[in-house]
């Protein structure tokens, strides 16, 4: 009972942040799912939703919709990803919030298309591209290169538009998780959390389809097929997610192995950081497929 009324009150006091100041809201809509983490730890997925339903239309009595739309994502997910907690394995709490998070994306899309008769992709393609390229066509700060670039980015919207939402789900995801991690450690309750970055290692079938994938997108045969098309362009960004992913862990890996202290450590951080990050990423792409497709941590490890 005593746990309850914590959760009660971490609550209310969420709904108070959230709707008392708009950049208060920004930050706490991360911790709207921790409370419910805990309950459905506690109480089991049926219970955890039937708490979600409740909270969900307090927020439409103290508030708006879009309130509500944060307080179900952050209930549900948090339901799912608490009750799969359970099984002391980390696969099902993230895949689990992960479907929870992008379910609630595709009602949230449903609801404004069918409901409130917006275009969301059009929208997206007017405000985060359209706009401000022809604010810097005004200005005359784009070459004609740069302009005939955006262009075709707005065009790659509604293609890309599952991806989006993958990695927007994926995102909240680790976000809970993070949070959650040092929830449960202060309530001295113990949950399974992922291995340092630096010994992860993907699944080597990533490196085979995302050079398939690469094969077929320079195909202009097979890019002309709409269907093709859709599959690859939400595809290939996911795999090269990935592939950085493991770039990443490899280069922790070396600079452990190489045992360099903090210092290195702490500079070559600051370094990527103030570097560009469109120079980076190439090079932790092509990191992540040397790792996956020849084994170069293997063979870095049985050398000593």
């Amino acid at each position: 009972m005593k746990n309850i009324r914590l959760i009660l009150a971490t609550i209310f006091v969420i709904f108070g942040l959230l709707f008392l100041n708009q950049w208060l809201g920004i930050i706490t809509i991360y911790f709207m799912p921790i409370p419910f983490v805990i309950f459905g730890y506690h109480q089991g997925l049926k219970k955890g939703l039937m708490f979600t339903i409740v909270t969900s239309f307090l927020a439409i009595i103290l508030s708006n919709p879009i309130d509500y739309f944060l307080v179900l994502l952050g209930g549900t997910v948090g339901s799912v990803m608490g009750t799969l907690y359970r099984r002391k394995n980390l696969l099902p709490p993230i895949v689990g919030g992960l479907i929870t998070a992008l379910l609630n994306f595709i009602l949230l899309l449903f609801f404004i298309r069918i409901i409130l008769h917006i275009d969301i992709v059009a929208y997206m393609r007017k405000v985060l591209i359209l706009e401000p390229l022809q604010l810097m066509q005004q200005l005359g700060a784009i070459d004609q290169q740069r302009d005939r670039y955006l262009q075709e980015m707005a065009d790659m919207v509604g293609y890309t538009l599952p991806s989006m939402l993958i990695f927007a789900s994926l995102f909240i995801v680790f976000i809970v998780h993070f949070i959650s991690r040092f929830v449960f450690k202060a309530l001295r309750i113990e949950i399974v959390t992922f291995p340092p970055l630096k010994n992860w290692t993907l699944p080597r079938s990533i490196f085979y389809y995302y050079v398939f994938a690469a094969i077929l997108m320079a195909i202009p045969s097979v890019m002309d097929i709409y269907e093709m098309k859709l599959i690859l362009l939400n595809l290939y960004p996911i795999l090269r997610f990935l592939l950085i992913i493991q770039g990443i862990s490899f280069a922790l890996f070396y600079m452990s192995r190489k045992k360099w202290n903090a210092i290195l450590k702490f500079a070559a951080i600051i370094g990527l950081v103030l570097f560009q990050v469109s120079a980076i990423l190439p090079i932790l792409d092509l990191l992540g497929l040397l790792d996956l497709g020849f084994n170069v941590r293997k063979k870095l490890t049985f050398r000593g």
